[in-house]
C-alpha cells in the first residue's frame, strides 16, 4: 500500500463543528492538561471516542483496507503554537485530522511533501508514520480532533 494523504471536505458539517470546538473549550476549563508536544496548548485524550467508529469505513475506503479504531485525540492550539515535525506512534500508524475551528489565517499543515489548508469541518487522512508537522507558529486559536485507526489483523 502506498498511501500518504489525503484532504475530505465536509466530513462534519460547520454547525457540528461548532458545537464540538465548544464543547472542547469547556473541557479546557475543567482539568484538561497542557500538552507536552505543543507547550501553550491544551489536550485531551478520548475526547471524541463516538465518532471513531462512524468514521472508521471512510478512513478504510481512502486507505484501501479494513481499519480498527484505536482512539481521539483533541487539541486546542494558542496563537504562536508550533506543531514540529513527528510521526506518530506505532500503534496509530493512521490519522485523520478534522478542524473544528479555526482562525481566517491559514496554517498549512504537512505530510510528507503534500501541505493541505484546514476548512472547517474537512479533514485530511493521513499515514502517521509519515513526518508531518504544521508550518510556522499558529496564527491564531485553531482547534483540531484526531481521529486514530490502526490496519485490521
Amino acid at each position: 500500500m502506498n498511501f500518504q494523504s489525503l484532504q475530505v471536505h465536509d466530513i462534519f458539517s460547520r454547525q457540528l463543528a461548532a458545537e464540538l470546538a465548544a464543547r472542547l473549550r469547556v473541557m479546557s476549563t475543567k482539568g484538561w492538561h497542557e500538552d507536552e508536544d505543543v507547550p501553550g496548548s491544551f489536550a485531551k485524550l478520548r475526547a471524541f471516542d463516538e465518532y471513531l467508529e462512524p468514521l472508521s469505513s471512510l478512513v478504510a475506503q481512502a486507505l484501501d483496507c479494513d481499519v480498527v479504531p484505536v482512539r481521539s485525540y483533541a487539541r486546542i492550539y494558542v496563537k504562536d503554537s508550533v506543531l514540529r515535525p513527528h510521526v506518530d506512534k506505532d500503534e496509530i500508524p493512521y490519522g485523520v485530522s478534522l478542524c473544528l475551528a479555526r482562525g481566517p489565517h491559514n496554517w498549512p499543515f504537512k505530510v510528507g511533501e503534500q501541505e493541505y489548508i484546514d476548512r472547517v469541518g474537512s479533514g485530511i487522512i493521513y499515514d502517521g508514520l509519515l513526518r508531518h508537522y504544521r508550518r510556522g507558529k499558529a496564527p491564531g486559536e485553531q482547534v483540531q480532533v484526531f481521529l486514530h485507526y490502526a490496519r485490521k489483523a
